[in-house]
């Protein structure tokens, strides 16, 4: 399972991550998710001009999380609010506490972050392995999912 080898590289790691953090505009909500797999940080951003809009939510690339999203966030934001999470298994500040095991590990982990969301509909972006892991979660648990766009998926040769 995914962790730190020592404490002071998990505490170095945090450190830089809220520096990146930083360049982002400040989220409107900072909490954590649990799931069957452990828990997920989720960030909410959003403009005052949006807030009825159905929000788009970002599910990033492997070896990324929530800050790999700094150049394209305020754009996102002029349409829509935004969802972020750090993805179960790759660095960020989600926790893993059962090894992903399957496809549908991986997609029932994810319809449980979008089943705590409060939107009825979700419109739901991946980037590479996030774009993997969007597909895969539209496939098998469509229900909330009101759009979806790939950006460079990999692995979609499996289907």
């Amino acid at each position: 399972m995914s962790g730190f080898v020592t404490n002071e590289g998990k505490q170095e790691y945090i450190n830089s991550y809220h520096e990146a953090m930083s360049y982002l505009p400040q989220p409107v909500e900072s909490k954590m998710l649990n799931t069957d797999f452990g828990k997920v940080k989720l960030y909410k951003f959003q403009k005052e001009e949006t807030p009825d809009k159905t929000p788009l939510l970002l599910l990033h690339g492997k070896g990324s999380a929530t800050p790999m999203w700094e150049a394209n966030l305020n754009d996102f934001l002029k349409h829509r609010p935004v969802y972020t999470i750090d993805l179960i298994g790759e660095p960020g500040l989600s926790i893993e506490t059962k090894r992903i095991k399957t496809y549908m590990d991986q997609a029932i982990w994810l319809k449980q972050v979008l089943e705590q969301l409060p939107e009825e509909e979700i419109n739901l972006l991946g980037l590479s392995f996030g774009g993997w892991s969007a597909a895969n979660l539209a496939i098998k648990h469509p229900e909330k999912i009101q759009t979806l766009i790939l950006v460079e998926p990999v692995y979609l040769e499996n289907y």
